[in-house]
């Protein structure tokens, strides 16, 4: 083999090894940057929700503010949204698609929006679905209550529990401070 063939051809594998490097390396960094493959996600607000077509409907409640029994807090409880539940793509990192907002076509975001008076956490909404508690919506967090659910309920009871203001209890034996009734009242199909 003459000499310009093989330099050639050692070109061509070394082009070719550094395209797959590229290649497979650029594969590796995008699903590395993926913090939660195909977790269902919540939009950051209702507005956000709506632009992107997502939004379903909402939920009533019988009180729009409310005192804590034992703690000097006050909550005031916004728009309970609904949405759909949606996720990122993250199937191809090359696709054209890649990171936009894709539907999960299986269930349905409830989203409580509410304002407390002091920056402590005194109380937990702890929801109730035909007189029987949903362990599996954990969780509140600064200004919000986000429920998931595969088939909307036409009435869920959120149970207000509130810190045990005896210290020595704390959380480990939370008060029933009071009972919100949410009602589905409009959904978009």
């Amino acid at each position: 083999m003459n000499r310009k063939l093989k330099i050639a051809l050692i070109i061509m594998i070394i082009l070719t090894l550094l395209g797959a490097i590229y290649y497979y390396g650029t594969i590796f960094i995008c699903e590395i940057s993926v913090k939660c493959k195909d977790c269902d996600q919540t939009s950051k607000s209702e507005k956000e929700s709506k632009e992107n077509k997502f939004y379903y409907g909402y939920y009533t409640c019988d009180i729009s503010e409310f005192n804590l029994k034992y703690n000097t807090e006050k909550i005031e409880i916004g728009n309970i949204w609904i949405e759909k539940v949606w996720r990122y793509n993250t199937d191809d990192c090359f696709s054209d698609d890649y990171n936009t907002k894709v539907v999960n076509n299986h269930g349905y975001n409830i989203v409580i929006d509410f304002k407390k008076s002091t920056d402590e956490f005194l109380f937990n909404f702890i929801p109730m679905i035909n007189n029987i508690e949903d362990n599996q919506n954990g969780g509140i967090n600064d200004n919000r209550k986000t429920l998931r659910y595969t088939k909307l309920p036409k009435e869920i009871k959120l149970i207000v529990v509130e810190r045990n203001p005896d210290m020595n209890f704390g959380w480990t034996k939370e008060i029933i401070s009071g009972t919100l009734i949410l009602k589905l009242k409009s959904i978009n199909e």
